[in-house]
């Protein structure tokens, strides 16, 4: 037995000198091999079988709009005024209600804005609409309503406004006063938001828009209403 193992440690020494050599140095007597050299799929080399793991690509450029032609055609009921309905109200907290009628005409161009809390472009655009107002305060107004059938969300969105922004808005609840105003605006149902009407210093409809606006249109905006 003695000389049986005598054997066995031999033969087992014999097998461990390889294993031990590639874990702890080059086998040669050079430098440790690094942790990429040992780790079996740790290479810092880009490995040549198989898939590669990734595949470099170009990035993707950004998206830019070109500015699209607005109010080039006219509306469906151009030169006629907006149906004189009673509108509802919501705002946010602590903040004065509007009256219960939509302001148009007296002078000014009158940019109304419909809008929903559900809508992501609506509030989005609501703070540049605001700037062009008070750019063009000499020459146009903005007035915002919601046509949300909860107004409750209407409620929520305004009031996470700071102060200074849109607190209080008119609102168009669902049944007939809502149905007259927009057959008078020539929508009828409303397909998508935001919409936009624009209506003259005499009152008279003269484009509608359908779709989010951006800083692009300003200057159109500018031109359609003799701000230039």
């Amino acid at each position: 037995m003695g000389r049986l193992q005598t054997v066995i440690a031999a033969v087992l020494a014999l097998g461990a000198a390889p294993l031990l050599s590639g874990c702890g140095d080059s086998g040669g007597g050079g430098e440790p091999k690094s942790r990429a050299e040992v780790i079996p799929g740790g290479s810092a080399q880009p490995t040549t079988i198989g898939t590669p793991a990734w595949t470099a690509t170009a990035p993707t450029p950004p998206i830019v709009r070109k500015p699209r032609k607005l109010c080039t055609q006219k509306p469906a009921m151009d030169g006629k005024p907006l149906a004189e309905v009673k509108f509802g109200h919501v705002e946010a907290t602590g903040e004065t209600a509007l009256g219960d009628a939509l302001e148009t005409g007296k002078g000014l161009w009158t940019w109304v804005n419909l809008w929903a809390g559900w809508c992501g472009p609506c509030k989005e655009e609501m703070p540049m609409l605001r700037q062009w107002e008070s750019l063009l305060k000499t020459k146009l107004r903005v007035d915002f309503v919601s046509v949300d059938e909860d107004p409750r969300l209407s409620v929520r969105f305004l009031n996470t406004q700071p102060a200074g922004g849109l607190r209080a808005t008119h609102h168009l609840a669902e049944g007939d006063a809502k149905k007259q105003w927009l057959e008078s605006a020539g929508i009828g149902e409303i397909s998508k938001l935001p919409m936009h009407i624009l209506v003259d210093p005499e009152g008279a409809i003269r484009c509608v828009i359908t779709g989010e606006v951006d800083a692009a249109d300003f200057d159109q905006v500018k031109a359609f209403i003799g701000a230039n």
